[in-house]
Parts: structure tokens; sequence; C-alpha cells
């Protein structure tokens, strides 16, 4: 009897296996599933756009886009971890909610929940105003420090990219802005153009129609070096803050158990689409850039940038999930 028992086990465990390596050959089968999990109208909602339209292509399957904004990013991250590990339910994550997020407050998971498949791009933040208000960023700072918490700044949500930046700016430039976060990527922007806030930070792609039509302002930007969609912006390292750097990424990743075999055919589809030259053309005319990286280089960034953060936001004060909206 026990020798048919196992022999059953045998065949049951074989025909799995042999079913599960089927499905990894095979895939993808489907349509793939990309959560974005902030609200619509914001970088990652247009960079997924644009992904979307280049996937039957490269993918061999059509990609389905679906935002699940709330707690600044958290909301969806979940979403992603909880689901079946099979590559068809994607994140499009960024390092606030992935990297950042679970540093600074128990959210139900951190980055080794997640794996990572492609690094789609990066951007850093701009310093936006309302038009007229300030001639420069060295006026903006002459301004704040003499009204120390007078003015506001917006952004997507607590410890999203926007409101980062503006830590980080603060910190080096020893001056003090009310946060007032929000929950759409576009939310920040409109609160400038509805009078609510006269700052807000947002990247290249958000702001640069509304920048050209004179409805903001851009003042400076949070990257090392200049940026192509905004030459003549300077940087806060060149107005004589050094250590202000920062850049958020456009990453997808995957359930942490995903098979490996899977996680390289999406690494592979991902690096054709970012590969494409009208895909670049198209990113650029938004005013980004393409700076793909592959699972094993992103799984080893991701591990240094980690490091980093722990050191930068550890102790940063707890944050309630009341303020979070989670």
């Amino acid at each position: 009897m026990k020798k048919v028992v196992l022999f059953i086990l045998l065949v049951l465990f074989v025909t799995s296996s042999v079913f599960a390596q089927s499905a990894v050959d095979k895939f993808p089968e489907k349509p793939i599933t990309l959560i974005i999990p902030f609200g619509a109208g914001g970088s990652h909602d247009a960079h997924a756009r644009i992904i979307e339209h280049f996937a039957k292509k490269h993918l061999g399957q059509n990609l389905t886009i679906v935002l699940k904004p709330g707690g600044s990013g958290a909301v969806g991250s979940n979403y992603v971890k909880d689901a079946i590990p099979d590559g068809y339910t994607l994140l499009f994550g960024s390092n606030g909610c992935n990297t950042v997020l679970p540093i600074v407050m128990d959210v139900g998971y951190t980055k080794d929940d997640f794996a990572p498949v492609a690094r789609i791009n990066y951007s850093p933040e701009i310093i936006v105003a309302e038009p007229g208000k300030w001639s420069s960023i060295q006026e903006l700072i002459e301004d704040a420090k003499k009204n120390p918490g007078e003015y506001s700044f917006a952004s997507s949500g607590m410890f999203n990219s926007g409101h980062i930046a503006f830590e980080v700016f603060q910190d080096a430039a020893g001056v003090t802005f009310n946060h007032v976060p929000m929950q759409g990527g576009a939310d920040p922007q409109m609160a400038i153009l509805s009078g609510q806030v006269p700052l807000c930070g947002a990247f290249a792609d958000e702001i640069i129609d509304l920048v050209a039509d004179g409805k903001l302002d851009a003042l400076a930007v949070t990257s090392a070096e200049r940026i192509i969609s905004f030459p003549d912006l300077p940087t806060l390292q060149e107005i004589g803050y050094p250590e202000v750097e920062w850049e958020m990424w456009r990453t997808v990743l995957a359930p942490k158990d995903t098979p490996p075999e899977i996680v390289v055919k999406l690494d592979a589809g991902f690096r054709a689409i970012c590969s494409d030259p009208e895909f670049i053309a198209t990113v650029e005319k938004m005013g980004e850039e393409v700076f793909y990286m592959g699972h094993e280089d992103f799984a080893e960034f991701w591990e240094k940038e980690t490091e980093k953060f722990e050191k930068i936001f550890e102790g940063a004060g707890e944050v309630s999930e009341e303020e979070m909206d989670i």
C-alpha cells in the first residue's frame, strides 16, 4: 500500500513539475497587468501608457494598465506583493514607495517581497512655483528664510518623490515649508494652478507644457547635472548645496517567488521596448530620457540604494496609517 501511495505522489509531483515548466516555456500566454500604485495623470501613469503602446510588439502580449493609488503607493505595492507569482501581475514601482516608505513605517512589505525585473528610467524633481512669485531659486530661499513656515508645498503623498525632494532641499538650504500631501500624480501642479499652494515638486513630463505656457515657473532641479528638457535650469548643487541629489526611478517589479525564467523573459521584453527608437523618441518628446537597467544589475543597485536611504531616513519619525491613507 505504501508503495502505491508513494507512486501516486511521485506521479503527481512529476505531472505538476511538467505543467509548471510548460507554463514557464509558454509565457506569456495572456495579457500582463501592470499596476500603477499612484493616481491618474502623473509621471508613472504617463510612462506606463507609452510602454503599453509597445507591449504587444516586444512582450508578445498586451499590457493592461490598472491604477491602484493610496497610501503613497503602499496599496498598489501590497496588491502585487500578494498576487500569484506567475509574471502576469507586475508593479510599476518607485524608490519612494518601494525603498523609503518601508524604511519609515510598517506598510506590509519590504524590498525583499519583490523580484526586480527592469528599471525603465529615473527622473529628478523640479522645484516648481506659481508664476511670477520668485524670479529664481535663490530668491525663494531668501524669502523662505525670512518667513519660516509661511509657504506650503504640495506632493502626491507622504514620502513620495515630491515630498522626499523637498525634505532634502529644506534640510540642505535651512528653510521650512509646510507639506500638503495629496493623492494623484497631477494634483500638486493643480494645487498651484488653483492657488492652494505656491510650490511643489514635479517631473519634467508633468510640467513641460505648463512652464512653456507660462502657467508655472521652474526654479531648480534635484539632479547632479542639468537635464535635457530644461537645459537652462540650475541644479541645487550648482547654487551651493552639493549634498542635494534626488532622482526617482520607474521600475517593473514582480512578486518575489516569480520563477527566474519568467523574470528573464520579462527583462528581455522590457529591454526590447526600451531599445525601440520610437519608444525612446516618444519618452524624450515628453521631456524624459530612457535609462534601462536589467534585473540583475538593478537588484544590485537597489540593494546599495536601500542601505544609503536607511542611513538617511531611519528615525525620520513615526507616520500614522491615517496620514498615509492605508
